[in-house]
């Protein structure tokens, strides 16, 4: 990157890391004051960023420090170097000295800020003991040192330590990341909404349920130990499930809006707690509202569609278009087995021969279809006019910008990578506005063609109406306003004809 660009960079995504780590901390030092934890114990933090001190370090003072204390052969057999030197894509020489830069970094907390532990991942452990090794040469060679009363004593004292933890794996042994897919669960709310994180920690399984309560709360040991016997008695409560869900989202986002997570779970999916019942059959009798809904996840998250292309027409073409179902005969046998739950009061589908046309009153807010499958799956689907499904997809595609309260308009693109996506995403919103705008012409035109036969059974003399009326009636339905607000009125009135008769916008005196 240009330096210009890299610094845009680092101030983007590090203001974005340092406001996550600066919240997760203090919730933390909160829990742990709750929890009995020592003060002192607590200690202090200091975020920062490596730019800052190699910006100032030039090639050949990054090799007196680190390349001359650095053997070819040590590093060549670290696992991360040697998995990589035999995958068909290589590796670059800049990915090969990474760990001699995570090493100056270690070297720099070292010196400069009393660093003396660096924890990571287990994938870490050649990067950590490369500046583990780098700290130990550095002070073996200080000169002063040996100068000292006591040499050997001050090297043991400074001494340099690494703490690596298990990476997370899914029951395949996959690892969660977003470079592989297993699992791409953000910390940032702006990538997953807290809400989502809940349900997602709410359907683990239990295998893992005493590892995760010990990774990832700060519940004293016999707690942990009387929550996993009440989850061998009781499996189908998920005592286990509830409360790591409950503690991860406190520690991460604040119990405020973990009681909301608890909140708005037990009205779209129950509870067993008591009254639970009660005050869910309350709130969908009354009707969800776009408060509930925003409980759920942000307005970037839900599905953009366009309102013409689902409006007035069977429920499976809203589960494909919003990206429930991959197909009309998938959806159709879906709604056929009853799973599905559609509007304010989450009415239950039990479809059966007939279509289930999907009305502004399975609405909320008039733009929102709350979809419910299943047991534990949402989804919210924003109706759109042509005008704005352009600025929905912007946001379906970088929620962070568009849940940035300062945010301004997005720069025109510069790079082809940007023209690129700015291309898709318009062809794209083509291709659903021509889509709407193919079957408001069908149903136009059907609609037209029941006039015509209701017409049939009278003379034309008898007729109280001339054709201009006739195709008035037709427009005057549903969707006459869309229609005519794309000028697709006209269009209409010039192609159609009644026996033999054409006609135009002054229809032709008899």
């Amino acid at each position: 990157m240009r330096d210009r660009d890299l610094g845009e960079r680092t101030f983007s995504h590090g203001t974005s890391i340092t406001t996550q780590l600066s919240t997760l901390l203090k919730n933390v030092t909160m829990h742990a004051r709750q929890r009995g934890y020592e003060e002192k114990k607590i200690g202090r933090r200091h975020i920062t960023s490596n730019l800052q001190w190699h910006r100032n370090v030039g090639i050949i003072d990054f090799m007196q420090i680190a390349g001359h204390r650095s053997r070819i052969g040590e590093m060549m057999l670290r696992k991360s170097v040697s998995e990589r030197l035999k995958s068909p894509e290589g590796l670059s020489y800049s990915e090969f000295s990474y760990q001699l830069i995570q090493a100056m970094d270690y070297w720099h907390l070292f010196s400069n800020l009393g660093v003396r532990l660096q924890i990571g991942g287990s994938d870490q452990w050649g990067n950590i003991t490369a500046g583990c090794d780098l700290i130990n040469k550095m002070v073996n060679e200080a000169a002063w040192i040996d100068d000292q009363p006591t040499p050997s004593l001050i090297k043991s004292i400074t001494k340099p330590y690494g703490l690596t933890v298990p990476l997370l794996t899914t029951q395949s042994g996959e690892k969660f990341s977003k470079s592989t897919g297993a699992g791409n669960i953000w910390i940032s709310p702006n990538k997953t909404p807290p809400f989502a994180l809940y349900q997602y920690l709410l359907n683990r399984p239990d295998e893992v349920m005493e590892q995760w309560l010990k990774y990832f709360t700060l519940l004293p040991l016999p707690e942990i130990a009387e929550i996993i016997n009440q989850q061998k008695e009781s499996p189908e409560k998920r005592p286990a499930q509830k409360k790591l869900a409950y503690e991860m989202i406190s520690l991460l986002h604040g119990a405020a809006i973990a009681n909301k997570c608890i909140e708005t779970t037990t009205i779209f999916f129950g509870s067993d707690e008591p009254g639970s019942a009660e005050q869910r059959r309350l709130k969908l009798q009354a009707g969800l509202d776009k408060s509930d809904i925003k409980g759920v996840s942000p307005r970037p998250f839900w599905e953009p569609v366009l309102a013409e292309s689902i409006m007035g027409l069977p429920l499976e073409k809203a589960l494909v278009a919003g990206g429930v179902s991959p197909s009309n005969s998938q959806a159709r046998t879906l709604l056929k087995s009853g799973a599905v739950s559609i509007g304010p009061h989450l009415r239950q589908i039990k479809l059966a021969d007939e279509k289930i046309i999907l009305t502004p009153e399975d609405l909320i807010d008039e733009n929102i279809l709350l979809i419910k499958v299943g047991k534990n799956k949402l989804h919210i689907i924003r109706l759109q006019t042509p005008e704005s499904m352009k600025v929905a997809l912007e946001e379906k595609e970088d929620p962070e910008w568009a849940m940035d309260p300062s945010r301004e308009a997005k720069p025109d693109p510069k790079t082809p990578g940007q023209k690129k996506s700015i291309r898709r995403r318009e062809k794209k919103a083509t291709a659903q506005a021509r889509l709407a705008a193919k079957v408001a012409a069908k149903r136009t035109a059907r609609n037209l063609e029941q006039e015509k036969i209701r017409a049939e059974g009278q003379l034309l003399g008898e007729q109280e109406h001339d054709f201009t009326n006739l195709l008035q009636k037709a427009l005057d339905r549903e969707e006459a306003k869309a229609l005519r607000q794309r000028g697709a009125g006209k269009v209409i009135a010039d192609q159609v004809k009644f026996e033999g008769l054409e006609l135009d916008r002054k229809p032709k005196s008899s």
